[in-house]
């Protein structure tokens, strides 16, 4: 979940890609002076959401990860979800014919998300989502 030790030289290089001054990097993004990625989430969840919404691939890495990761302690729960799609059951493009379909099918699935969760109506804007092991 976090790097190595890192400092205001690596906390400007992540400002600069992010347009954001190297003291909000360390302040947002750094634990125990390591970079973590998770913690401005895991900070989001507490502050809107109780703590609750923090999800892993799966129930056992869910319980390994809360008890591992500080930054995940003191959470309310990190859910573990199995499987939530079977390969059978993902859209996919399987020709050119279908390109058009499958835009359209993702056009539906992200102002569906944009509607559910408040955000704004954008058919251009990017979601992003992460799904995969944190270490």
């Amino acid at each position: 979940i976090a790097t190595q030790h890192m400092g205001k030289r690596e906390a400007k290089h992540f400002g600069d890609i992010f347009n954001l001054p190297p003291d909000r990097i360390i302040q947002e993004t750094f634990i125990e002076g390591k970079f973590c990625m998770l913690k401005p989430v895991v900070d989001f969840a507490r502050e809107h959401q109780e703590g609750y919404g923090i999800c892993a691939v799966s129930r056992n890495y869910a319980l390994e990860a809360s008890q591992k990761h500080s930054v995940l302690w003191g959470l309310p729960e990190v859910k573990g979800i199995e499987n939530c799609m079977p390969e059978s059951e993902r859209l996919t493009v399987s020709d050119s014919e279908d390109e058009a379909t499958y835009a359209k099918a993702r056009l539906v699935a992200k102002q569906f998300v944009q509607e559910k969760f408040g955000l704004t109506q954008d058919p251009s804007a990017r979601i992003f989502v992460f799904l995969g092991r944190w270490v």
